[in-house]
């Protein structure tokens, strides 16, 4: 039974990156961009409690792979917006974040960035599965296809708790 859970979650993942992609390139973002996030990072599953007055911090992972790179310190954090990502509706991604730093998470050695957003102003309700956070380089900088926008994806498993 587990391996039918782990295809199911993969074809789930895979739906919801396609749906997603194509939403954002007719936004303008390019779908080769996707980074790497980890909500509430170092947990698993990513459980939100919907009626938490809190913050939720989200990490967006630097990458010093070629072809893949992101340098963290060229990501304008003014640009980065957080929202609910399921089929049928997407977002909106208006959630900015209240304040953000730079340092290694993952302990890879490459700068990550640490962000954390109010939990009420994501527009969380208990049937959403994922959180996109977009955003955009700062000015000169550019992904290797020349663009400077990005997208990125993640799970989580909102909870009512009173």
């Amino acid at each position: 039974m587990r391996g039918n859970v782990e295809v199911l979650g993969m074809k789930t993942k895979l739906l919801v990156f396609l749906s997603i992609a194509i939403i954002l390139m007719t936004m303008g973002i390019a779908a080769a961009n996707e980074r790497d996030i980890d909500v509430k990072p170092g947990s698993f599953p990513n459980s939100i409690n919907l009626k938490s007055n809190g913050v939720l911090p989200v990490g967006l992972f630097g990458n010093a792979t070629p072809g893949f790179e992101l340098d963290v310190n060229e990501v304008d954090p003014d640009t980065l917006r957080l929202g609910p990502a399921n089929p049928p509706s997407y977002g909106p991604y208006d959630a900015t974040p209240l304040r953000w730093a730079i340092e290694d998470i993952n302990e890879d050695g490459v700068d990550d960035m640490i962000l954390h957003f109010k939990v009420k102003a994501i527009g969380i309700e208990g049937h959403h599965t994922h959180l996109v956070l977009i955003g955009e380089l700062y000015d000169g900088a550019t992904f290797s296809d020349g663009t400077t926008t990005f997208f990125a994806i993640d799970s989580i498993r909102p909870l009512v708790k009173p």
